[in-house]
């Protein structure tokens, strides 16, 4: 499959459909890493990935009522460039507004890399929710 086919099918998914899009577009290892770096880098399975999504999306939609997000792609050769947008406010008032550039390498018809760009600090509420989830997660698996 071609980047530009691929990305008819994610314009035409969203939420957790979207995570099943991107099973079905990722190679079997995925080349995953951050700008800045993080310590997630590296090869990583397919499932790791479309899993972390699906848990992500998940927790901000349970965690910001106003929660939304955009998604806008671009191609350039055997890339695409998908601007992902997160926006909405915490119940402590904190608000989310996270740009965040996500470049996919196309090889062989599969998603083969992927980095995403962003900036740390406008990122912070993303990682109290997480925290709060896994938390919630953890008090769960104790009892």
């Amino acid at each position: 499959m071609d980047a530009e086919t691929m990305v008819t099918r994610l314009r035409a998914s969203e939420g957790d459909e979207r995570a099943d899009v991107l099973r079905t577009l990722f190679a079997e290892t995925i080349d995953f890493s951050h700008v800045p770096p993080s310590q997630h880098d590296g090869q990583v399975p397919r499932e790791f990935l479309v899993e972390g999504a699906r848990g992500e999306g998940a927790a901000l939609q349970q965690a910001i009522t106003d929660y939304s997000s955009t998604h806008t792609y671009d191609v350039v050769g055997d890339t695409i460039v998908e601007g992902y947008h997160q926006r909405g406010t915490l119940d402590d008032g904190e608000v989310l507004d996270l740009p965040i550039t996500i470049t996919y390498t196309v090889t062989d018809g599969a998603i083969t890399g992927m980095c995403a760009e962003f900036d740390p600090e406008r990122a912070a509420p993303v990682g109290k929710v997480l925290r709060a989830a896994r938390a919630t997660d953890d008090t769960r698996d104790a009892t």
